[in-house]
């Protein structure tokens, strides 16, 4: 993080928060970069590393679309108060954005290992058929392939998943998705 050298300087507070939130909204320097390139701007991973070390200043229009690819309002940055109303916001919906994208993240996750769960129960059935009456061990106990996997099962909350999925289809999910760009 870049250290203040004069008192308010509104350059050094910039790169700070610049580098604040892009951070929060999960966006490397490269990545920064590229979208700015793709602006219309000549940016690129070391550009951004110039701003965020106070190296190099921004023009109030690279200001302005740095923020907006952030996903935070540009006063908020520009903003030297940390404990003012619009940073606090700005931390806020920025950290938001970043647990809604790891949940999204995690709800990819689940579904394909519900899926080879799916399978993996699927072959459990199968091999139980298989082997008939004559049981095998598992955890050092006899057991069906099924009985075993059933531990599994106990501990998944798949309820969970539900909810999730009902939330992000609800009104309110669905709106607080396309806040973040979401959707």
């Amino acid at each position: 993080m870049v250290e203040e050298r004069g008192a308010g300087s509104v350059d050094v507070a910039f790169a700070n928060a610049m580098r604040d939130a892009r951070l929060a909204a999960g966006i490397s320097q490269g990545d920064l970069g590229a979208r700015m390139a793709q602006r219309g701007f000549d940016f690129h991973q070391t550009t951004i590393a110039k701003i965020e070390r106070g190296a190099r200043r921004v023009t109030v229009g690279e200001a302005a679309e740095l923020a907006d690819i952030a996903g935070v309002p540009l006063a908020a940055i520009l903003e030297r108060d940390s404990a003012s109303v619009p940073a606090r916001r700005a931390q806020l919906e920025a950290k938001t954005r970043a647990v809604l994208v790891d949940l999204i993240a995690l709800d990819d996750r689940a579904r394909d290992a519900r899926e080879r769960l799916d399978g993996l129960l699927q072959l459990a059935v199968e091999f139980d058929a298989m082997v008939g009456e004559d049981l095998v061990e598992w955890r050092g106990e006899r057991m069906t392939a099924g009985a075993f996997l059933g531990d599994l099962l106990d501990v998944l909350d798949v309820d969970a998943l539900s909810e999730w999925e009902q939330f992000t289809r609800s009104s309110g999910g669905a709106a607080m998705l396309r806040h973040f760009g979401l959707t």
